[in-house]
């Protein structure tokens, strides 16, 4: 499992009550498989049954900045 977290969870990541969305190996893997083919965005993840926080976290973390 891979745990996303928002900008709202780094700021407080010294508190070990943070819950953020985990998302399965499959899921994390699709993720990028879209990500490498440039057709990620907020349709594909609904899809996946991720929340607009976990995507946006992923997606800063491949260094994608606005999508």
């Amino acid at each position: 499992m891979y745990r996303a977290l928002s900008d709202s969870d780094r700021k407080k990541k010294n508190d070990s009550k943070v819950c953020s969305q985990e998302i399965s190996q499959d899921e994390f893997e699709a993720l990028l498989q879209y990500h490498a083919q440039g057709l990620l965005d907020f349709e594909i993840a609904q899809i996946l049954s991720l929340d607009e926080d976990t995507v946006t976290a992923i997606l800063r973390g491949l260094g994608m900045r606005y999508f």
